[in-house]
């Protein structure tokens, strides 16, 4: 299994895969765990985790989504490519808030395109 270097971007893939390089998972305002982790969309924007994993290198100063305690999946910044052959991407922002059950499904609750 290879794993994300930190600081790329969080892609969404036009098969609708989303890959998140790092994001930290907020224990309390100010103690967090880095984590990375692939999802891939399910139906009617639910995504479904596919796998995930820690973080061992330092993510510096850059600007991580945030998992909370709650499992409110914000995703300050993401890239779009919607045609498979184009490298042309949209710039979204992502919330997204866990689906309690047996599998690990978040849901899109709101986003909005980035300038």
């Amino acid at each position: 299994m290879n794993v994300p270097e930190v600081c790329e971007p969080v892609t969404l893939t036009s098969g609708l895969e989303l890959h998140i390089p790092a994001f930290k998972f907020m224990i309390t305002s100010s103690q967090f765990i880095t984590y990375w982790a692939n999802l891939r969309v399910t139906n009617d924007l639910q995504f479904g985790v596919i796998e995930f994993g820690l973080v061992e290198e330092s993510v510096g100063t850059c600007e991580l989504p945030t998992l909370s305690s709650e499992f409110d999946l914000h995703i300050p910044a993401l890239q779009y490519t919607p045609l498979q052959s184009s490298e042309a991407f949209w710039k979204m922002q992502v919330d997204l808030k866990f689906i309690p059950g047996v599998s690990l499904l978040f849901e899109v609750i709101e986003f909005s395109k980035l300038r």
